[in-house]
């Protein structure tokens, strides 16, 4: 190897013989095929060497500059002295008319002042020198800072805390212990356990159930008409994630963890504890990570509504409606599987071993093999329509249409009929099974020597799997005291014998036809008919029609809809619409779904009602806007800001806007003055307008949480009191008079007041359609569409 010093081409410095940048200038110094080029090992050692040179160079640099700087200001004081040495003699020759002063003196500051001005170029050449390479190791510094900062603050996915199941002996016998009414729900979508007692969340709010009585109580505080959508206990407090934001339940009663309003999406539907915070699967808006109340949306996730959660492989699985993603948390890859082709995935479920797919034909398990992965169905003969999984200590427990199944030693075992039961909830000791009428509780066989005491003490029910599912027992409709009873007489619009149809009915209406599957089922969600055709709404099968005695399905599945959850239906003036979160509003005139309004466009609604072709739409914010064609919206005006948290529903008469609010009627006077019509009787204020629908003549008719009924005269702006309900309503609607429906019962408004029609009783009504000229009623309920026969 050659040991002369290299000398660079542009400040002639000597370098060390293996270097490749002049350690004087940075000009590079190697020449191709040198051994500096062709050995990796050499040119580690000249960078090092070379390194360790320059940060010497730079110390002795710095230790010059520092002995320059002090001579120039010996100099300079020198210089100064000798300046007011001869300013003193100039003054005193001039006094004295004398020669100027001894040149010698001129010298001396001459030669200083040459000295000072050399010294001073050299350590300005030294200063130079020595910050030749400092951008360079600036840009090099903020880089690694930047590049260290995305792996030490971005929020990874290793942090999601493992919610297992609880521990129990799932591989033991299974027996049925006690059966409890749950009249308060028609959709249930979660159950969790806390604190050794049930809770169950859906339309109805959230219930806690006592599992050694099976008494079922309402848990108060939550926000009027909150949609519990996901219930996580994360050890100390139980999280309930719904339309609203995020609320928590511990020791100290309710609180509110994350505010709907300060989250990007308001409607959450999961929620996965992390460190530091949440993760939260939104309808619609796709994934959030949520912090000290506030909540950013992950990237990659836009659009989607998150349904389920999975820690598998190390990586973060997300179930959407559209299909499966996998990433660490913070970017997110779509996985295409030709075994889910056609399936629709309903939820997920991991431990070590397998990830595992919940379908409408099945599970799907997929697992490396060898660095591979498998995906592969399990077992047919086993659950087909999954609604629910649960894995704890390998074992697989699996909620389907078909009843309760557990994955024992390669198959599937069948534990349970399903009843109305749509999920499930493993604790300690018990496993429930939650639906929209009841909730079954069960019990595994104790280990030996295992206490016993654990076990609530309750009625047991022997043979599982035989045993005959009952309707709960009917609740007591004796009047509420403090409220006037509503008359209970048989209506006399009923003709005699005159009941509901049955599930796949044969009325005059439905003419023998068989009803779909999923309108068998409490997932009915909206109803609409506009005189020669039934539109029926679902929660999970998009929308159905019925005409010419033939059903006709729009969903994902036939390309009909691009989301299947239909949240209502209504009418403008004969023309049917339909509104969904992911749909937007749609149009039905031509007798299928027809885009007309974004989801984009009507974030926030509120309610839309007046000219069907350019309808008005009232949003959260209290503005109102005029749909003037696409992407066109003209704007009507705004309700005052007093009344944004209690607006409810929107109505317009004679082209004369309406709002529906929790104190009363607000009537426009003028673009700019409201005035409010309050309703006749004074209301606490957790009553809440929650119902309203347009009559005859510009008549509005309003039903209260509480069950008062109210009707509207538009042209004389008085609000008459109609009845009370027992319960809180359902449904109303209008066909040449009101109907109106609680969960249980069934009214129709007569002169004499209203009225219960107790043919309808024991159905649990969620919705209800007129149909004034085939004199039938048609309901949604939960178990499915039923027609009642009426006349006038």
């Amino acid at each position: 190897m050659d040991q002369n010093p290299k000398l660079c081409p542009r400040c002639q410095q000597a370098n060390f013989p293996v270097a490749e940048f002049c350690r004087h200038c940075g000009e590079p110094m190697f020449e191709m095929g040198s051994l500096s080029r062709s050995s990796l090992f050499s040119r580690l050692i000249g960078h090092a060497v070379d390194g360790l040179f320059w940060c010497v160079d730079e110390l002795v640099r710095w230790w010059e500059i520092g002995r320059l700087t002090m001579e120039i200001k010996t100099l300079r004081r020198h210089r100064s002295n000798l300046l007011k040495k001869v300013g003193s003699v100039d003054d005193v020759s001039d006094s004295a008319n004398s020669s100027t002063p001894p040149d010698a003196d001129r010298e001396d500051l001459i030669r200083l002042s040459e000295e000072i001005s050399r010294i001073a170029g050299r350590e300005d050449f030294l200063r130079k020198r020595s910050w030749a390479l400092t951008p360079e190791l600036l840009l090099l510094g903020i880089v690694l800072i930047f590049i260290g900062g995305i792996f030490w603050l971005r929020p990874r996915t290793d942090a999601i805390l493992t919610l297992s199941a609880p521990v129990a002996n799932v591989q033991s016998a299974v027996t049925l212990l006690r059966e409890a009414p749950l009249p308060d729900h028609q959709v249930v979508t979660t159950a969790a356990w806390f604190g050794s007692r049930l809770y169950v969340g859906g339309d109805g709010g959230l219930t806690v159930i006592d599992p050694a009585t099976g008494i079922a109580t309402s848990v108060p505080a939550l926000p009027a008409g909150f949609f519990v959508r996901h219930l996580v206990d994360e050890g100390t407090r139980l999280l309930i994630a719904g339309y609203g934001g995020v609320f928590t339940l511990d020791a100290a009663g309710l609180q509110t963890l994350y505010d709907g309003s300060k989250l990007p999406a308001s409607m959450i539907n999961r929620i996965a504890p992390i460190k530091g915070g949440h993760l939260l699967g939104s309808i619609g808006q796709g994934l959030l990570h949520g912090r000290n109340g506030l909540g950013m949306m992950v990237l990659g996730t836009q659009d989607l509504t998150i349904t389920g959660f999975a820690r598998f492989d190390g990586e973060l699985w997300l179930l959407h409606e559209r299909g499966l993603l996998k990433g660490d948390g913070t970017q997110f890859s779509s996985i295409s599987l030709p075994v889910l082709t056609g399936r629709r995935l309903s939820s997920i479920a991991a431990d070590g071993e397998a990830l595992y797919l919940g379908t409408d034909e099945g599970v799907i398990a997929g697992y490396k093999n060898a660095g591979s992965w498998v995906w592969t169905p399990l077992a047919s003969g086993g659950p087909r329509k999954v609604t629910d999984l649960i894995v704890s200590s390998g074992t697989l427990l699996v909620m389907s249409s078909e009843g309760l199944y557990r994955r024992k030693e390669g198959r599937f075992e069948k534990l349970a009929d399903a009843g109305q039961g749509t999920v499930i909830a493993l604790g300690s000791n018990l496993l429930a099974i939650a639906g929209p009428r009841r909730v079954s509780f069960f019990g595994f066989a104790a280990n030996p020597g295992e206490a016993a005491a654990n076990i609530p003490t309750v009625r047991v029910i022997p043979v599982i799997g035989s045993y005959s599912v009952d309707q709960p027992p009917a609740a007591n409709m004796s009047p509420i005291p403090g409220i006037n009873p509503v008359p209970s007489a048989p209506a006399p619009s009923l003709p005699a014998g005159a009941a509901p149809s049955s599930g796949n009915s044969t009325s005059a209406f439905f003419n023998m036809t068989t009803l779909p599957t999923s309108l068998t089922t409490q997932f009915v969600s909206a109803l609409a008919w506009d005189g020669s055709r039934l539109w029926t709404g679902t929660a999970n099968d998009g929308l159905w029609r019925f005409s010419d005695n033939t059903w006709t399905g729009f969903s994902t599945s036939n390309g009909g809809l691009t989301d299947n959850q239909i949240v209502s239906l209504f009418q403008l003036q004969g023309k049917t619409f339909l509104y969904s979160w992911m749909l937007g509003i749609m149009t039905l005139d031509s007798g299928r779904p027809v885009p007309l309004i974004p989801p984009s466009s009507i974030s926030g609604l509120i309610g839309v009602s007046g000219d069907p072709a350019n309808p008005l739409i009232l949003f959260e914010d209290g503005r109102l806007r005029r749909f003037a064609g696409p992407g066109k919206f003209d704007e009507i005006g705004r309700i005052p800001e007093d009344y944004f948290t209690s607006i409810r529903s929107l109505q317009v008469v004679s082209g004369s806007p309406l709002i529906v609010t929790d104190q009363g009627i607000l009537v426009r006077e003028s673009p700019t003055h409201w005035i409010l019509i309050r309703y006749p009787d004074s209301h606490p204020s957790s009553v809440k307008a929650v119902l309203s629908t347009i009559g005859q003549e510009g008549v509005i008719y309003v039903a209260l949480s509480d069950g008062t009924i109210y009707s509207f005269a538009s042209a004389s702006k008085q609000i008459t009191k109609i009845g009370i309900l027992e319960e809180r309503p359902r449904a109303i609607a209008f066909g040449k008079t009101l109907w109106a429906a609680t969960f249980k019962s069934l009214y129709q408004a007569t002169p004499n007041g209203l009225v219960r029609i107790s043919a309808a009783e024991g159905l649990g009504i969620v919705g209800i359609q007129p149909i004034i000229e085939k004199n039938v009623l048609i309901l949604a309920t939960s178990l499915g569409l039923r027609s009642l026969p009426i006349s006038f």
